[in-house]
Formats: C-alpha cells, sequence, structure tokens
C-alpha cells in the first residue's frame, strides 16, 4: 500500500471512531438526563430496610404500591413520575419506594391495608402513615401534596411548641407563621386557629384563604357564612390554570357538598333555622335556580311541617308543573327525541368515517326548557312524576275534601302528561273512589285498557310489582 493510501485510510478510520465516540456520548448523556428525570424508586428491596435507610437520612418514604394490571398505576409511571420538577423534588426531599402488591408487596400490602391501586403512602421514620391516597394522581396535585407534607416535616419540631389550645394567646402575624409551617397537614385545635386568622384578616386574600381552607369542613356556620361569598360566583374557565384558582373550584364544590349534608341533617333534625343557613350559603356558592332553592324547601316541609307543606307544594305545582301548556310540553319531548336520533345517527355515520354536526345537534338539544335537571326527552314524565307523588302526598297526610280536591286535579293531570304509565291511572282512581265519585274511577278502567300500549303497560305493572316484592 502507497503512503498516500494510507494516509487516506487512516483519516477515514479515524473520523469513523470519532463519529462513533460522539454517537456513543450523546447516547450516554441522553440516558443520564433520562434517569434524571424521573423519580428513583428504590425496588425489591426489604420493608424494615427501607425503615432504617429513612431513619439514617431523616427523610420521609414516599411509597407507590401498583399491580400489574392496574392501568392507572401505569399512567402515573408513564406521565406522572417522569415529570422533570416532581422527579427532581421527590429524589431530593423523600425515599421513593415502590412495591407490588401481589409479589413482594404482599406483606406490605397487608400490614397497610392496601386494596385498591395505585396506592400511594408517605410514611414517617418510625413506620407511621402520614398520609395515604388511593387512586392517581395528577403531576401537580402529588407535586402540592408533597410539598405541604414537607413544609409540615421540616416545621414540626417548631410546630411542638405551640400551645394548640390557645389560639387568642397569639397575633396574626404569629398565627400566620404557624398555619404557613402546618400548611396542607392538620394538628390538634387548627381549626382554632385558622378561623381566627380568617375571621380578623382584612382584607382576605387568595393566599389568607388558601391556609385555612383545608379546615372547611369543621368551621362553624358563621366561619362559613362570611368566606362563601368569597369562592363563589366566578367562572372557573378565567383561573382553570392558576392554582389557586383550581383550588378555589375544590374549596367551591367542598362547601357545596357540606352544605347538602347539612341539609339533609337538618331536614332530619327539623333545625329550621341551621336549613335555611345552609340553603344561604349554598346560594352564594352560584350554580343553583330559584327551583332547586323551592325543591329544598318542600322536602323539609314535609318532614317537619305539613301546615306550610301544603302551600309550598301548591305554589310549585302552578309555578313550575301546570305552567307548561301540555301540547307545548309534548312538542318540546318531540323534537328532543328527534334531535338525540339525529345525533344517535350522526355518530354511528362519525364512526364509518363520515363527518358531520354532532355537537352542533348536541348544542340544540340543551334548551334551557323548564329547568337543566329534566331528562333530555322525557320531559312530561319529569312533571307527572312530580305531579303524583304531591298529588299522593295530599291524599296520603290530609283529611280534608279540599285537599283531596287538589290531589284528584293533579293526579289527573300526571295521567295527561304523561298516559304511558299505569301507576298514574291507578292513583288517580283510588282518589276518585275515595271522592265517592265512582262512575268517573269506574271510566278509568275503560279509558285506559283502550289506549294501544296499554299491554305493555300492564307488563310495567307486573314487573314493578315483582321487582317490590323481591326486596323481601
Amino acid at each position: 500500500m502507497k503512503n498516500k493510501d494510507i494516509v487516506v485510510f487512516r483519516t477515514v478510520f479515524s473520523s469513523k471512531i470519532f463519529l462513533l465516540s460522539t454517537t456513543c456520548l450523546v447516547w450516554w448523556l441522553s440516558t443520564m438526563s433520562l434517569q434524571a428525570q424521573q423519580v428513583d424508586f428504590v425496588q425489591h428491596v426489604a420493608w424494615s430496610d427501607i425503615l432504617q435507610r429513612a431513619q439514617t437520612e431523616q427523610k420521609i418514604i414516599f411509597v407507590d404500591v401498583y399491580t400489574d394490571w392496574c392501568g392507572p398505576c401505569k399512567m402515573m409511571d408513564r406521565d406522572v413520575f417522569t415529570d422533570a420538577k416532581l422527579a427532581g423534588y421527590f429524589n431530593d426531599s423523600f425515599i421513593s419506594y415502590k412495591i407490588n402488591a401481589e409479589k413482594e408487596g404482599v406483606d406490605f400490602a397487608r400490614q397497610y391495608g392496601a386494596k385498591a391501586f395505585p396506592n400511594l403512602y408517605f410514611i414517617d421514620t418510625d413506620g407511621s402513615v402520614l398520609v395515604n391516597q388511593i387512586g392517581a394522581l395528577s403531576t401537580q396535585e402529588l407535586l402540592d401534596q408533597a410539598m405541604d407534607l414537607k413544609s409540615y416535616w421540616d416545621n414540626r419540631d417548631f410546630l411542638d411548641q405551640i400551645d394548640i389550645h390557645h389560639a387568642d394567646r397569639y397575633s396574626l402575624t404569629e398565627i400566620e407563621d404557624i398555619l404557613v409551617r402546618a400548611k396542607g397537614f392538620p394538628f390538634e385545635n387548627k381549626v382554632a386557629f385558622a378561623k381566627r386568622y380568617l375571621m380578623e384578616s382584612s382584607p382576605i386574600s387568595d393566599e389568607t384563604l388558601e391556609l385555612t381552607m383545608d379546615q372547611m369542613a369543621l368551621f362553624d356556620k358563621e366561619t362559613l357564612h362570611h368566606i362563601a361569598p368569597m369562592i363563589g360566583g366566578f367562572l372557573p374557565s378565567l383561573v382553570i390554570n392558576d392554582r389557586i384558582g383550581r383550588k378555589k373550584i375544590k374549596w367551591r364544590n367542598d362547601m357545596k357538598t357540606l352544605m347538602d349534608r347539612r341539609m339533609q341533617a337538618s331536614i332530619k333534625s327539623g333545625s329550621f333555622l341551621d336549613f335555611e343557613e345552609a340553603v344561604g350559603i349554598h346560594s352564594m356558592l352560584g350554580d343553583i335556580y330559584e327551583k332547586d332553592i323551592d325543591r329544598f324547601y318542600l322536602k323539609y316541609y314535609r318532614r317537619n311541617d305539613l301546615h306550610h307543606y301544603a302551600t309550598q307544594a301548591e305554589y310549585m305545582v302552578t309555578k313550575y308543573l301546570l305552567a307548561a301548556p301540555i301540547e307545548k310540553v309534548r312538542q318540546e319531548d318531540r323534537r328532543r327525541r328527534g334531535v338525540l336520533l339525529e345525533v344517535e345517527a350522526q355518530q354511528e355515520a362519525n364512526v364509518l368515517g363520515v363527518t358531520g354536526a354532532t355537537d352542533q345537534l348536541i348544542a340544540q338539544s340543551q334548551t334551557p326548557y323548564l329547568d337543566s335537571i329534566d331528562q333530555v326527552y322525557n320531559i312530561s314524565e319529569n312533571i307527572a312524576n312530580q305531579l303524583f307523588d304531591i298529588s299522593s302526598d295530599f291524599f296520603a297526610f290530609y283529611e280534608e275534601e279540599l285537599y283531596w280536591r287538589k290531589a284528584e286535579k293533579w293526579a289527573k293531570a300526571a295521567c295527561e302528561y304523561y298516559p304511558y304509565d299505569i301507576k298514574y291511572f291507578d292513583n288517580y282512581q283510588t282518589i276518585l273512589y275515595s271522592l265517592g265519585e265512582e262512575d268517573k274511577a269506574n271510566a278509568i278502567d275503560t279509558y285506559y285498557k283502550n289506549l294501544p300500549w296499554y299491554d305493555e303497560m300492564q307488563v310495567r305493572r307486573q314487573q314493578a310489582q315483582s321487582d317490590f316484592l323481591g326486596q323481601f
């Protein structure tokens, strides 16, 4: 081989070696980068060894209990534990431990009661559970929970020195410091600190609310009434990407659930003051219609005050039920049924690859006729059911003929609005017999036996009787 050829060969060979080395380096760096962007879980290590390590390093243990068949577990592996921000925080702050509940983690799952998956634990160095979350969390939800817990952990020695039974001894600045250090984590009598800070702070900022709202379920009526206007009546779409905004939405929904429970409890106890307080706060939170409020009162009166129940029921029948002409209701039912059939046909066409106006058709079906809780196209059945319930109550609760006459009128209307269910005719017929109007009552038999759907109604009645007897 000539010298010139040797030089060329060496140059080409060296270039290939350099290119290969560069490629390996890039691959190694990308691999290291990928590893740095996921939670560094310890696996296939005894739980006792993990506890020993936590005691040595004085770190909280984060445990992800999973199974091979768990879809949400795989989602968190793919989308949550690979988030760079979350991974960096967890790798610095916690000992992360992943364990399969059906393999090496059987004993752990039995000891800590993990029966649904994923089951996420934050565990103290002594093995006690600090926080347990059943089910998948988003990246932000898990990160928020972890940061709140870490804040408490880092300040636990300070919080141990707090005189938890005397919130009145601390200034608002001191209380704020306490709440910041214990953010997201409860301690005994924390509600007293939260209430004082919330009620005496002026103005109340979003940050103030955030420091106190984890105690919302324990607030008294005065405090709830004070904060309700601050988290109600705003558009979630305006704050959907804001952490405080997302929390406000959650707080509002939590408070509405709390008020629903309080209303149910006050209906059972008969406490009208508690009931009105709960209804008032519920109204402040928005997304509630006048008709819903009237229904709340109807439920309360039905159980606790039959005199006011009669007045409220007649008011609702007149204002909401009989105010809609039968033909208009049936026309709207037909329109909604037609739109629904069109939507179903369009959806089927879309499956076959035909584009269409499905969204437009669905939007057209959302007519604000009557109210939003009615079924898609059975408005008439909804009205008939309510008339049936109220007429039955008037017949059962009162002995005066005046009330029975009203019950007769509403029972008849139920049959006219929805003549496809035999129970409405049975109810109407029973009331007529009790009023001594046997001719009218007997005529009901002749009338509905001639209806085209009579045989189907009989089958439904027998099925309903069978279902009822099957409960005993």
